[in-house]
């Protein structure tokens, strides 16, 4: 939706805002609605800093501000923005309850991040967008290890679009984590028929057969393909450093975690694999980072 039609539908709906927004006031709004339409997150994030000094716009700030900060790798940071604002539909349609789910994920919340999330995957909802919801909730389920109801998900993803590539490519991640091998080698094959494309989470798959295979060569191509498809993903970059590490190759690992966005990245599994990675170079920098992680995820253990 154009952020000048957003804004008209919640200027109408918020009469006593408009009174105080006065004219030309609005600006602002839009404005940081356009940056974020075109990546400028801290761009967005200022703009919003300053809605949230007028009462009248407080709430919509807060949730812009979350979004940007959510973009810009500070999930932690973004949580409280996006839980006060969540349900404020332009919020909603600039993708707050996208960002609040991931947000969710990103510190170690995967089943509050699919409650959150499955509203977007309820029927009357667009056929794609329920179908995105229902893969992104198949992923917040594995964060947290959750795999057979990752599993139950992934069968309602393939029933309802059963020649989708990537509602395969999704199901057999879930079986993979569930140790269904033969399974899931079906369902990847079957991904691989539905599309000419190399999909992230084909690619994903790729590697974790083949390491489960013993297939050294194989796993490190699907990691690298992987990173060239996402080179953005804390999924992939975690993966991908837990491999390097596993074969001894140490410096590979924190080159891969150490780099932007990683290096500040408000994730957990990011800031867990930075963790291990530092124990086999500088154990008073993997102190730093454990102390990092728990202010980042107080609510979380570390895995080890």
């Amino acid at each position: 939706m154009f952020p000048w039609l957003i804004f008209s539908l919640w200027f109408a709906t918020n009469p006593t805002g408009a009174q105080q927004l006065g004219g030309g006031g609005g600006a602002p709004i839009v404005a940081a609605i356009n940056h974020l339409g075109a990546g400028r997150n801290e761009q967005a994030a200022a703009l919003a800093n300053q809605l949230l000094q007028h009462r009248s716009t407080a709430l919509l700030g807060s949730g812009l501000k979350g979004i940007a900060l959510a973009r810009m790798g500070r999930q932690s940071d973004a949580l409280p923005w996006l839980r006060v604002s969540s349900g404020l539909s332009i919020v909603e349609n600039q993708g707050g309850r996208k960002a609040y789910a991931d947000a969710l994920r990103s510190v170690g919340e995967g089943r509050q991040a699919w409650q959150v999330r499955s509203s977007l995957a309820a029927p009357g909802v667009g056929p794609m967008r329920r179908l995105r919801a229902m893969l992104d909730g198949i992923e917040d389920l594995l964060s947290e290890e959750a795999t057979i109801d990752a599993i139950d998900l992934g069968s309602l993803a393939i029933a309802l679009a059963p020649g989708s590539a990537a509602a395969h490519a999704h199901y057999a991640a879930a079986l993979l984590a569930a140790d269904e091998r033969e399974e899931a080698e079906f369902h990847q094959w079957l991904s691989a028929r539905l599309t000419a494309m190399n999909l992230p989470q084909q690619l994903l798959n790729e590697a974790r057969i083949a390491m489960a295979y013993g297939d050294v060569v194989g796993a490190e191509v699907a990691w690298e393909r992987a990173r060239e498809l996402r080179p953005n993903s804390a999924t992939v970059a975690a993966g991908h450093a837990a491999w390097l590490r596993s074969q001894g190759n140490i410096d590979d690992s924190w080159a891969t975690l150490n780099r932007d966005p990683f290096r500040r990245m408000q994730d957990e599994s990011i800031v867990e694999q930075r963790i291990r990675t530092l124990l086999s170079m500088d154990p008073n920098q993997a102190r730093e980072e454990a102390e990092r992680f728990e202010r980042l995820f107080p609510t979380q253990e570390m895995g080890f």
